[in-house]
């Protein structure tokens, strides 16, 4: 890893702010009250009203983004259900090969996933919900996270 010292730190001024991003927890495959109980994360509509969207028509693509980001990046083999749920609707089916479909949480017990965690940029978030929405450019200029109505000032 590079490290650098003070005096390079310094040259370089001022860093950007980092990109905001969500935290898939594996083990929330187990659980109805996982991935914030199905509801959209903190933060959501003020990104996506920052990116010029209107939040209440940008669906937040919780399922699409557990198929495209965590699972690819488990160590085991899980294939993910859609349980309809108004709580969490993406469930682990299957982990290696093993039947999950039926079971309760508490019958997940000894099971470990790996990583325990999958960090996405809100950014591929909200590509993905773009994408899987048919959405093209946002309508107008971006939007004010604290006023989503009005458009950012210079």
């Amino acid at each position: 890893m590079d490290t650098m010292n003070a005096m390079d730190a310094a040259q370089l001024g001022p860093s950007e702010p980092a990109e905001p991003v969500i935290t898939l927890r594996s083990d929330d495959l187990f659980s109805k009250f996982g991935f914030n109980d199905g509801a959209r994360p903190d933060g959501w509509e003020e990104y996506v009203a920052s990116r010029g969207f209107d939040p209440d028509e940008v669906r937040f693509p919780l399922l699409a983004l557990v198929r495209r980001y965590l699972v690819p990046a488990l160590d085991q083999e899980v294939t993910v259900m859609d349980t309809g749920s108004f709580h969490n609707p993406a469930r682990a089916a299957t982990v290696d090969g093993v039947d999950f479909s039926d079971r309760r949480h508490e019958e997940y017990s000894g099971v470990k996933l790996t990583p325990e965690t999958v960090t996405v940029p809100l950014s591929a978030v909200l590509e993905l919900a773009r994408e899987e929405q048919g959405l093209t450019e946002p309508p107008g200029p971006p939007r004010s996270p604290r006023c989503p109505w009005a458009p950012l000032s210079d």
